[in-house]
């Protein structure tokens, strides 16, 4: 999913490799399930008024 572009690639700190948990948050985030929509999409399009 880093390849694809879909998640951040991770540092290397020393010998350890890390990831940030908030860009990976944000990556997954924007990550679209079968049936869910994007939640980000649908609030800028302003389809969260109540009638």
């Amino acid at each position: 999913m880093v390849a694809d572009g879909h998640m951040p690639k991770p540092k290397k700190v020393d010998n350890r490799v890390i990831w940030d948990r908030l860009r990976l948050d944000a990556a997954f985030t924007q990550l679209l399930g079968d049936d869910e929509e994007n939640i980000v999409d649908f609030l800028l399009q302003g389809n969260h008024r109540r009638e």
